[in-house]
C-alpha cells in the first residue's frame, strides 16, 4: 500500500500530503514531554471515526486532567481538519512498516491504546501486545462475511483477537463472534450517536447570525462523495428541498467542483458572515 501511495504522490495531492505529513515522524514524537499522568493513544482513520472517538476523549478529559491524549489519523483530510484539536496532541500515524510500530510505541509509551471502528494495523497491534499495553476497539463494526474469513496474512479474526476488549456497535452478530471463539466482546453502541446528540447546541453557538434566521433545512448530508451528491442534488431539485451538503473532501478543488455541479443557487457556509 505504501509503495502505491508513494507512486501516486507524483500526481495525487492527497497522496503527497500522506507522505510529507509523515516525514520526520520519529523526531516529532520524540519531542513530546515526559508523561506525568496517564497517556492514552487514540487512533482513527479519518473525520468520521474521529467523531466516534471524540465523546470518549471529552469524557476522559472531563473526568481527570491527568489523562494526556495522543490522537493519530491515517488520512490527510482527517489530520488537516483536526490538527489543532485542543484536547489532544495530534499526529499522523506512521506507516505500518517493519520497525515503525515498535519505535512508535517505545517513544510514545502509552498506558492504553484505543482504535475505532475497523482500522486494524498488524504491526501496531503486535507491538502493543508485546509491550503488554491494554488495547481496545470502540464502536466496532464487523459483520460475518468474506473479510473475516480472508486467507490474507494475518486474517482479520487474528487481528481482532489482539484486542483486550472490543465494544461492538450492535448486538446483532454477538453470538456469531462468541461461537467463533471471541470472549473479548461487549455491546456498547455507536459513540457517534453521543456526538450527534451534542452537536445541535454546538452548531447553534457557532452558526453565523445570517444563517440563524433561515428556517430549518429539509436535508443535511455529511461526508458525501460525488456519487452521493448526484442523488442528493436530484432529490433536492425534484422535491424542492433546502439542503446542506458537507463533502468528505473539503479541498478547494472539490468544493469548486461541487458548486459548479449544482443546478440551483447555493452559498458556502464560509461566505456567511455575522452581522
Amino acid at each position: 500500500m505504501v509503495a502505491g501511495i508513494r507512486l501516486s504522490a507524483s500526481w495525487n495531492n492527497k497522496s503527497k500530503k500522506w507522505i510529507t505529513g509523515r516525514s520526520g515522524w520519529y523526531q516529532k514524537i520524540s519531542l513530546l514531554p515526559k508523561k506525568t499522568g496517564h497517556r492514552i493513544w487514540f487512533h482513527v482513520a479519518s473525520l468520521g471515526e474521529f467523531e466516534q472517538a471524540r465523546p470518549v476523549i471529552e469524557q476522559l478529559k472531563n473526568t481527570s486532567r491527568d489523562f494526556e491524549i495522543i490522537l493519530t489519523f491515517f488520512s490527510p483530510s482527517g489530520y488537516e481538519n483536526k490538527a489543532d484539536y485542543p484536547l489532544a496532541k495530534v499526529f499522523y500515524l506512521p506507516a505500518d512498516l517493519p520497525g515503525n510500530a515498535q519505535k512508535w510505541i517505545n517513544a510514545l509509551q502509552p498506558d492504553l491504546a484505543v482504535f475505532v471502528k475497523y482500522d486494524l494495523w498488524a504491526g501496531y497491534l503486535k507491538a502493543l501486545q508485546v509491550e503488554g499495553i491494554p488495547t481496545i476497539l470502540i464502536s466496532a463494526h464487523w459483520t460475518p462475511g468474506r473479510i473475516l474469513h480472508s486467507s490474507s496474512i494475518p486474517p482479520t479474526k487474528t487481528l481482532l483477537r489482539n484486542f483486550d476488549k472490543i465494544f461492538l456497535q450492535k448486538g446483532e452478530y454477538l453470538e456469531y463472534f462468541k461461537n467463533s471463539g471471541f470472549q473479548n466482546l461487549e455491546v456498547a453502541g455507536d459513540t457517534r450517536i453521543d456526538r450527534s446528540l451534542a452537536l445541535p447546541n454546538e452548531v447553534k453557538n457557532r452558526m453565523p447570525d445570517a444563517l440563524k434566521d433561515i428556517r430549518d433545512f429539509d436535508l443535511v448530508a455529511g461526508s458525501t462523495w460525488p456519487q452521493d451528491e448526484k442523488i442528493i442534488i436530484a432529490a433536492a431539485v425534484a422535491l424542492q428541498l433546502r439542503v446542506i451538503i458537507a463533502p468528505h473532501d473539503v479541498s478547494e478543488a472539490n468544493i469548486n467542483r461541487l458548486m459548479k455541479s449544482l443546478p440551483f443557487q447555493a452559498i458556502r457556509l464560509s461566505e456567511l458572515k455575522n452581522s
